[in-house]
């Protein structure tokens, strides 16, 4: 059974030349670190 969406997640990056990128923000990195934690969740009661 699909319940629907609990929630909405947004990721914005912060491009800079390659000069620069220590002073960048990599969301596709972001992304990848917070997938695994998203798949981890655990909801009380849910089948």
């Amino acid at each position: 059974m699909h319940a629907g969406s609990l929630c909405s997640i947004e990721l914005t990056g912060d491009t800079r030349h390659l000069s620069k990128r220590e002073e960048a923000v990599d969301a596709i990195n972001a992304a990848v670190e917070l997938i695994p934690q998203i798949n981890g969740m655990v909801f009380s009661g849910a089948k």
